[in-house]
């Protein structure tokens, strides 16, 4: 998929998670792992980390807006 910082990603679920937007800001290298640190959207001041392959998993999240030009 090729994720950078600031690009908006977009769970995809069934469960009550559905639509949530996270924006990228950060990339760490871990063991030869690469992990990224995401936000919600909505709430700035949470960071998770979570592996690279999860982000890339178009079963659980897509990319909406690519290097930060957010459309919300």
């Amino acid at each position: 998929m090729g994720l950078v910082v600031n690009d908006i990603l977009e769970k995809i679920t069934d469960s009550h998670f559905v639509g949530e937007k996270f924006r990228i800001v950060r990339l760490k290298n871990i063991s030869g792992n690469v992990h990224a640190y995401i936000v919600n959207i909505k709430d700035e001041k949470t960071e998770f980390m979570v592996a690279l392959s999860v982000l890339e998993d178009v079963k659980r999240f897509k990319v909406v807006n690519k290097s930060g030009k957010v459309l919300i």
